[in-house]
C-alpha cells in the first residue's frame, strides 16, 4: 500500500548522490566542454570540417553529461519514522517484504520489494548506501539479503 510523506511521519536522513559519482560527472563535464572549446579553436584556425565534426561529438557529449547530472542530483531517498520514499515510491515499513542487493558487471543496486507487488532499486549512486540498508533492515527488523 503506497503511503503520502505526511502519513510517513518525521524525516529521519536523507541520502542523495554520492559525492564521488558528482565529481566524476563535473570532471568529464568540464573536460567535454574544454574539448569542444579547443577542438571549434581549432576549426577557426585551420578550416578542416573534421575538426568542426570532433567538435559537434564533444558538445553532444557536453550537454548530454549535464542533463543527465542534473536530473540524477535531484534524486535522494528520504527515511521517515513510519517508512521511505525513493522518486515516485512511498512505502511503509511494515509494508517492506524483502530487502536484497542485485550486484551485475558496475554496480550494486538495493532492491526493496513490498509485500503488494511495487520493488524499487535503489542505484549504488546514492551516498552511504549500506548505511541506508543498515536503516532499512533495522526499521523492518529484517535482513538485507546478499
Amino acid at each position: 500500500m503506497k503511503a503520502r510523506t505526511n502519513d510517513l511521519g518525521r524525516l529521519i536522513t536523507v541520502h542523495g548522490m554520492s559525492p564521488a559519482y558528482k565529481q566524476q560527472a563535473v570532471f568529464i563535464i568540464v573536460l567535454s566542454f574544454l574539448f569542444f572549446l579547443s577542438t571549434m579553436l581549432a576549426f577557426y584556425m585551420l578550416g578542416s570540417f573534421l575538426y568542426f565534426l570532433l567538435a559537434s561529438g564533444f558538445l553532444v557529449v557536453y550537454l548530454v553529461s549535464l542533463i543527465s547530472f542534473l536530473t540524477q542530483r535531484r534524486y535522494a531517498v528520504r527515511t521517515y519514522e513510519n517508512g521511505m520514499e525513493y522518486r515516485a515510491f512511498f512505502s511503509r515499513w511494515e509494508d517492506i517484504g524483502t530487502v536484497k542487493w542485485k550486484a551485475d558487471r558496475r554496480s550494486r543496486n538495493l532492491v526493496i520489494e513490498t509485500d503488494d507487488g511495487p520493488s524499487v532499486s535503489i542505484p549504488s549512486s546514492i551516498d552511504n548506501i549500506e548505511h541506508l540498508a543498515k536503516i532499512i533492515a533495522k526499521s523492518t527488523n529484517k535482513k538485507v539479503l546478499p
